[in-house]
């Protein structure tokens, strides 16, 4: 493993968690962001007291019955750490991906374009599978207008559609999140069911990957690691493994 790379991508994602709505806590023993009705992501520096306090700290401010995802630190010791503090793992750990910029990657095909406002009604039953089938989450009930479903979305991260050749209507949809670091997430990444096991979900990895590499940045992206296909689909491109995220129930 990188390790260097791992602290980017954890850099990445701890960025991308605080540009959304919540409340920060900053100790000498890591730091914590906590969203209201979601996940709480949690950095810890690599050290076993440090990790009791912090966890202790957690509990005092009411996390009981919450997610928790802990990574920066090595995770032998943030693992260690929440078992003394009672904390169940969840059975969907996610690992970061990224692509190297020397492994080569195969030509893009079809069209990859920003959404037109005609695509927001099939993009919102796309961001509301995507929920369901890769998270396990519902989203509230559908808003009048569907860009109720896509604004969220386009708000934190570059949507993007994806057309085969020689066709006129978008099979799949992906994302591109900014990034403070070289480093560019690949999210949202979604092919409908009837368009699956014909190719379109490598067409689609692959033409994101290379707009990203046009903006002089790198791949990355995670994956639930009970996700066998998907992790199939990554390492058929060029990705490699980078490090595992951590998951809790407190």
């Amino acid at each position: 493993m990188n390790n260097k790379l791992h602290e980017a991508v954890m850099y990445d994602r701890f960025f991308e968690i605080q540009r959304q709505p919540h409340q920060r806590f900053e100790h000498e023993a890591g730091a914590a962001v906590m969203r209201p009705g979601a996940p709480w992501w949690v950095r810890l520096h690599d050290n076993a007291r440090a990790g009791d306090f912090f966890y202790a700290f957690l509990r005092e401010q009411g996390a009981a019955g919450r997610q928790l995802v802990a990574a920066q630190g090595l995770a032998d010791a943030v693992m260690q750490a929440g078992i003394r503090h009672g904390l169940s793992p969840v059975p969907r750990g996610m690992t970061a991906y990224f692509l190297p910029n020397d492994v080569p990657l195969a030509a893009s095909t079809g069209t990859l374009r920003a959404p037109a406002p005609a695509d927001a009604a099939f993009l919102s039953a796309w961001i509301r599978d995507f929920y369901r089938e890769g998270l396990g989450e519902a989203l509230p009930a559908a808003a009048d207008s569907p860009t109720a479903d896509t604004a969220p979305v386009e708000a934190q991260t570059k949507l993007y559609v994806w057309t085969p050749p020689c066709e006129a209507a978008p099979a799949a949809m992906g994302a591109i999140a900014p990034a403070p670091t070289a480093l560019s997430r690949l999210n949202f990444i979604f092919v409908p069911n009837e368009k699956r096991r014909a190719g379109v979900g490598r067409a689609l990895v692959i033409a994101l990957c290379h707009a990203v590499r046009a903006a002089s940045a790198m791949p990355m992206l995670y994956v639930y690691e009970n996700n066998d296909a998907a992790v199939r689909l990554y390492r058929r491109v060029g990705f490699v493994q980078a490090g595992a995220l951590a998951l809790w129930t407190l």
